[in-house]
């Protein structure tokens, strides 16, 4: 049974998606960043570059958790030739995703509802799982990271880019204006992530800080607010439109990460192939 945080983060996307794609694009995560470019080209470039952290090849069989709107399993599908899973609490968006899957591409994405703490997949089934700004929202990390290295093959990869705690000093502040936006408590750090990965039995292969890409990103959504108030806000519904006035808090995200408060970081952690 879905517990109360997976409850409102299944409500909360279910409500507020349409918002995020308004003001970001489908694809809600952190872009890479070479120059000023627009926010979608650099979200997939991060796709991109994290699919090349853990090498996925054609015909790859990869599961997203917390796939979202979709955007990064066509994106997976029609540049690797991958076959891929989408699983996300939200059915609202498990439904969008779906109606987006070009028919060229039907054969090889496939969505399920569900949970990260009890996936509903069998032991070693995946080479790769794929989770991408959504570890943050887990309350039960501990059995999700045990969850993840259950459906994994032996020696198969997670590639995790997730927002974390930058400064153990700052956690209060945090929780505070990044926390209560999106309904998390508690924030990890990136050392706390691969202590969490080796106690389950995982080996950590990579961590690499891509903070000033969060940040650039979160500069980047502010901006496009700014620059197209009038026209967003006859898209907003009016229960938003007082968060909308405060640029739905980008521009403190923006000053966390700034201040090395709030950060992002990609993980590969790999199963190891003897277990």
């Amino acid at each position: 049974m879905p517990n109360e945080t997976e409850n409102w983060t299944r409500e909360y996307y279910d409500d507020f998606g349409d918002v995020y794609e308004t003001v970001w694009n489908e694809q809600v995560h952190t872009g890479k960043f070479e120059n000023n470019e627009d926010l979608k080209i650099a979200t997939e470039r991060m796709n991109s570059f994290l699919a090349d952290l853990v090498e996925v090849k054609p015909e790859s069989e990869i599961l997203n958790i917390g796939s979202g709107r979709g955007g990064a399993d066509r994106f997976l599908a029609q540049k690797y030739s991958a076959r891929i899973i989408g699983l996300d609490l939200s059915q609202k968006q498990i439904n969008l995703a779906r109606q987006r899957i070009p028919e060229n591409e039907s054969h090889n994405i496939n969505y399920v509802q569900g949970s990260m703490t009890s996936l509903p997949f069998s032991k070693s089934n995946f080479d790769i799982l794929w989770i991408q700004e959504s570890f943050f929202h887990c309350t039960d990390k501990t059995q999700a990271m045990a969850e993840f290295k259950r459906v994994l093959k032996p020696g198969g990869k997670i590639i995790m880019e997730d927002t974390v705690l930058g400064s153990k000093e700052a956690e209060l502040e945090v929780v505070e204006v990044f926390g209560k936006r999106v309904n998390v408590s508690k924030l990890l750090t990136a050392e706390e992530y691969e202590t969490l990965a080796k106690q389950t039995g995982l080996v950590p292969i990579k961590k690499l800080d891509l903070t000033k890409n969060l940040e650039k990103t979160y500069q980047t959504i502010a901006e496009h607010i700014k620059k197209n108030f009038q026209e967003i806000r006859t898209k907003i519904p009016q229960k938003y439109q007082e968060k909308l006035v405060s640029y739905f808090g980008f521009p403190e995200s923006e000053r966390l990460a700034r201040e090395g408060k709030l950060a992002c970081y990609a993980f590969v952690f790999q199963k190891p192939a003897n277990s």
